[in-house]
């Protein structure tokens, strides 16, 4: 929505000035006034394809943002918002299995209710270093249709005001290929304590 808007802004800006251009006086030049014009057309056009690459960059990365876990295991951890609250989730350990990979997850429940079992979508596929060139807009949009996605249902009770660990197998995957990883946590089974 946010990037529909941004586009018909830039869009309406290029048409004010190409209406502007057409009142403007008289050039110095020896060039003609369709010259000029085409030639203004060329600057606004090349101006907004630049200014859309800006914006899709800026959507990259809040899309990416919040959500891609830290493979590395050091940079502590991130929040994940469900319908039901938030989790806080880091990776522990990434480490060969079988044709793939297994991912061990510290999970923090910071809510006072334990969940019986988790259903995770994940998302994952080989590292994406953001590239804010004038292709970069291409070359992710080339990376993320290389990007898998698997449902897991974690079996583990995730216990209230605790770390918890959580384990899942990626299939088909290299642990060297594997440098991505974007988590969405869902649960329909809750359970408080009785008064």
């Amino acid at each position: 929505m946010k990037k529909g808007l941004a586009k018909t802004a830039l869009i309406s800006t290029l048409i004010i000035s190409l209406l502007l251009v057409g009142c403007g006086t008289k050039s110095a030049n020896t060039s003609s006034p369709v010259e000029d014009q085409a030639k203004t057309i060329a600057d606004l056009t090349k101006k907004v394809t630049d200014l859309e690459n800006q914006i899709n960059l800026i959507h990259i990365s809040e899309e990416t943002k919040g959500r891609a876990l830290d493979l590395s295991g050091n940079a502590g951890f991130m929040k994940i918002e469900t319908d039901l609250g938030m989790f806080f989730v880091s990776v522990k350990q990434v480490e060969p299995y079988l044709d793939g990979v297994q991912v061990t997850l510290s999970i923090g429940n910071p809510m006072n209710a334990t969940f019986n079992g988790l259903k995770m979508k994940i998302e994952y596929g080989t590292h994406n270093a953001l590239d804010f060139s004038a292709n970069g807009t291409d070359k992710y949009n080339q990376w993320k249709k290389t990007l898998k996605e698997k449902s897991i249902d974690l079996n583990t009770e995730i216990k209230p005001g605790t770390w918890n660990t959580a384990k899942f197998t990626i299939p088909a995957i290299s642990p060297n290929d594997f440098g991505y990883l974007c988590v969405e946590i869902n649960s329909d089974s809750v359970s408080l304590l009785q008064p």
